[in-house]
Protein backbone atom coordinates (compact mmCIF):
# COMPACT_ATOMS: atom_id res chain seq x y z
CA UNK A 1 0.00 0.00 0.00
CA UNK A 2 2.85 2.43 0.50
CA UNK A 3 4.50 1.39 -2.57
CA UNK A 4 1.68 2.57 -4.44
CA UNK A 5 0.82 5.47 -2.49
CA UNK A 6 4.57 6.85 -3.51
CA UNK A 7 4.05 5.63 -7.03
CA UNK A 8 0.71 8.06 -7.21
CA UNK A 9 2.29 11.08 -5.70
CA UNK A 10 6.09 10.69 -7.65
CA UNK A 11 3.31 10.70 -10.70
CA UNK A 12 1.21 13.82 -9.59
CA UNK A 13 4.11 15.82 -8.75
CA UNK A 14 5.54 14.67 -12.75
CA UNK A 15 2.43 15.43 -14.20
CA UNK A 16 2.20 19.16 -12.21
CA UNK A 17 5.70 19.79 -13.20
CA UNK A 18 4.79 18.96 -16.77
CA UNK A 19 1.60 20.67 -16.88
CA UNK A 20 -1.14 22.36 -19.85
CA UNK A 21 -2.43 25.28 -19.11
CA UNK A 22 -5.63 26.65 -21.27
CA UNK A 23 -5.76 30.39 -21.82
CA UNK A 24 -7.00 33.00 -23.81
CA UNK A 25 -9.29 35.90 -22.54
CA UNK A 26 -12.42 35.43 -20.81
CA UNK A 27 -14.90 34.37 -23.29
CA UNK A 28 -12.73 33.09 -26.04
CA UNK A 29 -13.25 29.45 -25.12
CA UNK A 30 -11.21 28.09 -22.79
CA UNK A 31 -13.87 26.86 -20.91
CA UNK A 32 -14.70 24.78 -23.70
CA UNK A 33 -10.94 23.95 -24.66
CA UNK A 34 -10.38 22.70 -21.04
CA UNK A 35 -13.31 20.70 -20.57
CA UNK A 36 -12.44 19.16 -24.49
CA UNK A 37 -8.84 18.58 -23.67
CA UNK A 38 -9.65 17.13 -20.50
CA UNK A 39 -11.10 13.97 -22.25
CA UNK A 40 -7.96 13.20 -22.69
CA UNK A 41 -7.41 10.23 -20.56
CA UNK A 42 -4.00 10.52 -18.97
CA UNK A 43 -4.67 14.49 -18.73
CA UNK A 44 -6.12 15.37 -15.47
CA UNK A 45 -8.54 18.39 -15.56
CA UNK A 46 -8.96 20.01 -11.95
CA UNK A 47 -12.08 22.48 -10.83
CA UNK A 48 -13.00 25.82 -12.26
CA UNK A 49 -9.51 28.02 -12.53
CA UNK A 50 -7.92 26.63 -9.19
CA UNK A 51 -8.56 30.29 -8.38
CA UNK A 52 -8.33 29.92 -4.34
CA UNK A 53 -5.33 27.93 -4.56
CA UNK A 54 -3.63 30.44 -6.86
CA UNK A 55 -4.67 33.40 -4.95
CA UNK A 56 -4.98 31.97 -1.01
CA UNK A 57 -1.72 29.60 -0.66
CA UNK A 58 0.26 30.23 -3.84
CA UNK A 59 0.16 34.46 -3.84
CA UNK A 60 -0.48 35.08 -7.07
CA UNK A 61 -3.55 37.61 -6.87
CA UNK A 62 -6.63 36.46 -9.39
CA UNK A 63 -9.31 39.26 -9.29
CA UNK A 64 -12.45 37.05 -8.76
CA UNK A 65 -15.87 36.88 -6.86
CA UNK A 66 -14.25 33.76 -5.03
CA UNK A 67 -11.09 35.04 -3.62
CA UNK A 68 -8.86 38.30 -4.47
CA UNK A 69 -10.14 41.70 -5.67
CA UNK A 70 -7.07 42.57 -8.11
CA UNK A 71 -5.53 40.87 -11.01
CA UNK A 72 -2.05 42.53 -11.60
CA UNK A 73 0.58 41.48 -14.20
CA UNK A 74 3.28 39.83 -13.30
CA UNK A 75 6.74 39.01 -14.67
CA UNK A 76 9.26 36.19 -14.00
CA UNK A 77 10.89 38.45 -11.25
CA UNK A 78 7.59 38.02 -9.42
CA UNK A 79 8.19 34.57 -8.31
CA UNK A 80 10.36 35.35 -5.22
CA UNK A 81 7.27 36.71 -3.99
CA UNK A 82 5.48 33.76 -3.92
CA UNK A 83 4.71 30.78 -1.95
CA UNK A 84 5.80 28.09 -4.80
CA UNK A 85 5.88 25.11 -2.45
CA UNK A 86 3.09 25.51 -1.51
CA UNK A 87 0.75 25.91 -4.73
CA UNK A 88 2.55 23.20 -6.06
CA UNK A 89 1.80 21.15 -3.55
CA UNK A 90 -1.77 21.76 -3.48
CA UNK A 91 -1.64 21.56 -7.17
CA UNK A 92 -0.52 17.94 -6.57
CA UNK A 93 -3.30 17.43 -3.97
CA UNK A 94 -5.64 18.33 -6.52
CA UNK A 95 -4.09 16.10 -9.04
CA UNK A 96 -4.18 13.17 -6.85
CA UNK A 97 -8.03 13.76 -6.18
CA UNK A 98 -8.77 13.11 -10.05
CA UNK A 99 -6.01 11.16 -11.00
CA UNK A 100 -7.28 7.63 -12.37
CA UNK A 101 -6.02 4.72 -10.95
CA UNK A 102 -4.03 3.44 -13.70
CA UNK A 103 -2.69 5.75 -15.94
CA UNK A 104 -1.09 4.47 -19.15
CA UNK A 105 0.65 7.37 -19.77
CA UNK A 106 2.39 9.94 -17.45
CA UNK A 107 -0.28 11.97 -16.54
CA UNK A 108 -0.15 15.83 -17.08
CA UNK A 109 -1.79 18.41 -15.00
CA UNK A 110 -4.46 20.49 -17.49
CA UNK A 111 -6.01 23.92 -16.30
CA UNK A 112 -7.51 26.66 -17.45
CA UNK A 113 -7.52 30.18 -16.42
CA UNK A 114 -7.78 33.57 -18.81
CA UNK A 115 -6.46 35.75 -15.51
CA UNK A 116 -2.84 33.75 -16.47
CA UNK A 117 -2.77 36.34 -19.59
CA UNK A 118 -1.23 39.05 -17.59
CA UNK A 119 0.90 36.36 -15.68
CA UNK A 120 2.44 34.02 -18.52
CA UNK A 121 5.89 34.94 -18.06
CA UNK A 122 5.23 34.39 -14.07
CA UNK A 123 3.70 30.88 -14.74
CA UNK A 124 6.55 29.91 -17.60
CA UNK A 125 9.40 30.59 -14.74
CA UNK A 126 7.36 28.28 -11.90
CA UNK A 127 6.56 25.54 -14.65
CA UNK A 128 9.15 25.51 -17.23
CA UNK A 129 8.00 22.65 -19.11
CA UNK A 130 4.90 23.93 -19.78
CA UNK A 131 2.93 24.03 -22.89
CA UNK A 132 0.05 26.56 -23.03
CA UNK A 133 -3.33 26.31 -25.79
CA UNK A 134 -4.23 29.90 -26.53
CA UNK A 135 -7.43 30.46 -27.35
CA UNK A 136 -8.46 33.79 -29.19
CA UNK A 137 -11.71 34.43 -30.14
CA UNK A 138 -12.20 38.32 -32.42
CA UNK A 139 -12.53 41.29 -31.01
CA UNK A 140 -16.62 41.96 -31.08
CA UNK A 141 -18.01 38.81 -30.02
CA UNK A 142 -15.56 38.64 -27.11
CA UNK A 143 -16.70 42.22 -25.91
CA UNK A 144 -20.42 41.57 -27.02
CA UNK A 145 -19.66 38.54 -24.51
CA UNK A 146 -18.29 40.19 -21.73
CA UNK A 147 -20.95 42.45 -21.81
CA UNK A 148 -23.70 40.13 -21.40
CA UNK A 149 -21.62 38.42 -18.73
CA UNK A 150 -21.03 41.50 -16.68
CA UNK A 151 -24.58 42.18 -16.80
CA UNK A 152 -26.26 38.59 -15.61
CA UNK A 153 -28.95 39.09 -12.64
CA UNK A 154 -26.58 36.67 -10.79
CA UNK A 155 -23.75 39.38 -10.73
CA UNK A 156 -26.01 42.49 -9.88
CA UNK A 157 -27.80 40.45 -7.22
CA UNK A 158 -24.49 39.69 -5.34
CA UNK A 159 -23.29 43.36 -6.51
CA UNK A 160 -20.04 41.97 -8.33
CA UNK A 161 -18.70 44.79 -10.28
CA UNK A 162 -15.43 44.32 -12.48
CA UNK A 163 -13.02 47.63 -12.41
CA UNK A 164 -10.62 48.22 -15.49
CA UNK A 165 -8.33 49.44 -13.82
CA UNK A 166 -5.94 52.76 -14.35
CA UNK A 167 -2.14 51.29 -16.30
CA UNK A 168 0.86 51.94 -14.22
CA UNK A 169 3.42 49.77 -15.92
CA UNK A 170 3.51 49.65 -19.67
CA UNK A 171 5.37 46.66 -19.56
CA UNK A 172 2.42 44.58 -18.00
CA UNK A 173 -1.05 44.16 -19.63
CA UNK A 174 -4.24 44.17 -17.11
CA UNK A 175 -6.86 42.15 -15.89
CA UNK A 176 -10.50 42.98 -13.91
CA UNK A 177 -10.09 43.93 -10.62
CA UNK A 178 -13.40 42.60 -9.18
CA UNK A 179 -15.61 44.62 -5.92
CA UNK A 180 -17.97 42.79 -4.25
CA UNK A 181 -18.74 45.60 -1.31
CA UNK A 182 -22.31 47.88 -2.49
CA UNK A 183 -20.93 50.87 -0.59
CA UNK A 184 -17.92 51.15 -2.60
CA UNK A 185 -17.90 53.83 -4.73
CA UNK A 186 -15.87 54.75 -7.98
CA UNK A 187 -14.19 58.56 -8.99
CA UNK A 188 -14.19 57.14 -12.62
CA UNK A 189 -17.37 55.25 -13.39
CA UNK A 190 -16.13 54.56 -17.18
CA UNK A 191 -14.08 51.73 -16.21
CA UNK A 192 -16.82 50.13 -14.21
CA UNK A 193 -18.94 47.12 -15.30
CA UNK A 194 -21.95 46.79 -15.75
CA UNK A 195 -22.47 49.98 -17.29
CA UNK A 196 -18.36 50.83 -18.24
CA UNK A 197 -17.05 52.15 -21.47
CA UNK A 198 -16.92 49.53 -23.96
CA UNK A 199 -13.56 50.85 -25.26
CA UNK A 200 -12.13 48.95 -22.49
CA UNK A 201 -13.24 45.83 -22.94
CA UNK A 202 -11.06 46.52 -26.15
CA UNK A 203 -8.12 47.33 -24.37
CA UNK A 204 -8.45 44.11 -22.27
CA UNK A 205 -8.80 41.88 -25.55
CA UNK A 206 -5.56 43.64 -27.10
CA UNK A 207 -3.95 43.45 -24.18
CA UNK A 208 -4.16 40.30 -23.08
CA UNK A 209 -3.65 38.51 -26.75
CA UNK A 210 -0.70 40.88 -26.76
CA UNK A 211 1.14 39.21 -23.95
CA UNK A 212 0.50 35.81 -25.35
CA UNK A 213 1.75 36.84 -28.93
CA UNK A 214 4.62 38.39 -27.32
CA UNK A 215 5.65 35.31 -25.35
CA UNK A 216 4.67 33.37 -28.58
CA UNK A 217 7.18 35.47 -30.49
CA UNK A 218 9.59 34.69 -27.69
CA UNK A 219 9.40 31.20 -26.98
CA UNK A 220 7.79 29.80 -30.33
CA UNK A 221 5.60 27.66 -31.77
CA UNK A 222 6.51 24.93 -28.83
CA UNK A 223 5.37 26.31 -26.18
CA UNK A 224 2.35 28.05 -26.88
CA UNK A 225 -0.48 26.90 -29.48
CA UNK A 226 -2.75 29.72 -30.56
CA UNK A 227 -6.38 28.59 -31.44
CA UNK A 228 -9.16 30.65 -32.67
CA UNK A 229 -12.87 30.08 -32.22
CA UNK A 230 -14.02 30.42 -35.74
CA UNK A 231 -11.67 27.56 -37.12
CA UNK A 232 -13.09 25.63 -34.08
CA UNK A 233 -16.05 26.13 -35.90
CA UNK A 234 -15.25 25.64 -39.76
CA UNK A 235 -12.30 23.90 -39.53
CA UNK A 236 -12.42 21.20 -36.49
CA UNK A 237 -10.71 18.38 -37.84
CA UNK A 238 -7.83 20.49 -39.04
CA UNK A 239 -7.83 21.88 -35.44
CA UNK A 240 -7.93 18.51 -33.70
CA UNK A 241 -4.61 17.43 -35.42
CA UNK A 242 -3.12 20.72 -34.93
CA UNK A 243 -3.65 20.53 -31.10
CA UNK A 244 -2.45 16.92 -31.22
CA UNK A 245 0.57 17.70 -32.73
CA UNK A 246 1.48 20.69 -30.78
CA UNK A 247 0.94 18.21 -27.38
CA UNK A 248 2.39 15.37 -28.74
CA UNK A 249 -0.06 12.95 -28.77
CA UNK A 250 -1.68 10.82 -31.07
CA UNK A 251 -5.29 11.85 -32.99
CA UNK A 252 -6.97 9.23 -32.08
CA UNK A 253 -6.14 9.88 -28.23
CA UNK A 254 -8.90 12.27 -28.36
CA UNK A 255 -12.40 12.36 -28.76
CA UNK A 256 -13.97 14.31 -31.70
CA UNK A 257 -13.84 17.67 -31.61
CA UNK A 258 -17.52 18.12 -34.28
CA UNK A 259 -19.26 16.53 -31.56
CA UNK A 260 -18.41 18.77 -28.35
CA UNK A 261 -19.54 21.98 -30.30
CA UNK A 262 -23.01 23.61 -29.41
CA UNK A 263 -23.15 26.53 -31.96
CA UNK A 264 -26.09 27.56 -30.65
CA UNK A 265 -24.49 28.34 -27.27
CA UNK A 266 -21.84 30.48 -28.91
CA UNK A 267 -23.77 33.59 -29.88
CA UNK A 268 -26.49 32.77 -27.14
CA UNK A 269 -26.53 36.71 -25.62
CA UNK A 270 -29.47 38.35 -23.81
CA UNK A 271 -28.51 41.39 -26.20
CA UNK A 272 -26.24 42.60 -28.74
CA UNK A 273 -24.40 45.95 -28.63
CA UNK A 274 -26.31 48.77 -28.88
CA UNK A 275 -25.58 51.21 -32.06
CA UNK A 276 -23.12 53.60 -30.39
CA UNK A 277 -21.29 50.79 -28.58
CA UNK A 278 -20.60 49.59 -31.55
CA UNK A 279 -19.23 52.64 -33.38
CA UNK A 280 -16.63 53.34 -30.35
CA UNK A 281 -15.55 49.35 -30.97
CA UNK A 282 -15.00 50.15 -34.72
CA UNK A 283 -13.17 53.48 -33.81
CA UNK A 284 -11.19 51.46 -31.88
CA UNK A 285 -10.19 48.58 -34.32
CA UNK A 286 -9.52 51.34 -36.62
CA UNK A 287 -7.12 52.73 -34.16
CA UNK A 288 -5.33 49.49 -33.69
CA UNK A 289 -5.94 47.98 -36.86
CA UNK A 290 -2.41 46.85 -37.83
CA UNK A 291 -1.93 45.15 -34.24
CA UNK A 292 -5.17 43.56 -34.21
CA UNK A 293 -4.54 41.62 -37.78
CA UNK A 294 -1.34 40.64 -36.52
CA UNK A 295 -2.29 39.12 -33.16
CA UNK A 296 -5.93 37.24 -35.41
CA UNK A 297 -4.25 36.66 -38.20
CA UNK A 298 -6.59 34.89 -40.96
Amino acid sequence: MNHLLSSRNTLARSAVENPVFVVGTMRSGTGFMGLYLNQIKHYIGCPFELRRIWNNIGGVPIGSDVCGSICPGLDANSVIKLNESGLKSAFVGEVLKHMKEDPRRPPRFLSKNPHLCNKIWLVDKLFPEAQFIWTIRNLEDVVCSLVNLFERDHMKERNIRHIWPVREDERLSRCFAVEKNPATRFNDASRVFPGGDIMCLGQYWLESNRALQEYENKMGSRKICQIKQEDILNKPDRVKKRIASFLQIEPAEMVDLESRIDRLQMKNWTRSLTGSEMLKLEAFRSKNKDEIERIYQK
